[in-house]
């Protein structure tokens, strides 16, 4: 990863419910699961999750932020991080330990807001989904082994793959 590239801070409390009455999104459902073509929270329930993504967590990481997460969960309502690692154009390849742990503490300050998190496995290039096997075990089995019981965890195991 880059030197000259700091952590962005995501200290702070976790944000309260909007009143007394009010759950998070992942309170409110937990567990979530697919009932024929829907997603369905723990009561089965069709669900929708709306939010936004990091998009390349080496690119704007910087922007990822107690403060911005904060507002993603109160202002904006948000039910769902989606935290993009890309494995290429600078990204999981060049430091798996270091992006493995970056995407790790996105998705502990997602759940800290009680939000949901997708976990993307994102190959861009070269876009065939085998290309990137060997990584994809090594990343998927630390974040599974991390968050194995955890209700608030949603895998995308190959964003974009091509060709």
């Amino acid at each position: 990863m880059d030197d000259n590239w700091k952590e962005p801070s995501l200290s702070g409390a976790a944000p309260a419910p909007a009143s007394p009455t009010a759950a998070t999104p992942l309170a409110a459902n937990g567990q979530l699961s697919v009932c024929g073509r829907q997603l369905c929270n723990s009561s089965g329930r069709a669900v929708a999750l709306n939010g936004m993504s990091t998009h390349g967590t080496q690119w704007y990481a910087q922007c990822v932020t107690g403060g911005s997460l904060d507002a993603l969960a109160q202002d904006w309502r948000a039910d769902v991080l989606r935290v993009s690692t890309y494995v290429q154009e600078g990204g999981y390849e060049t430091d798996q330990a270091g992006f493995t742990a970056r995407a790790q503490k996105f998705v502990d300050a997602a759940h800290a807001r009680g939000m949901y998190a997708v976990i993307d496995w994102h190959m861009l290039s070269p876009g065939d989904p085998n290309a990137n096997l060997s990584r994809a075990k090594t990343f998927f089995t630390a974040m599974a082994k991390k968050y194995k019981n955890h209700p608030g965890v949603l895998y995308e195991i190959a964003n974009e793959p091509s060709g």
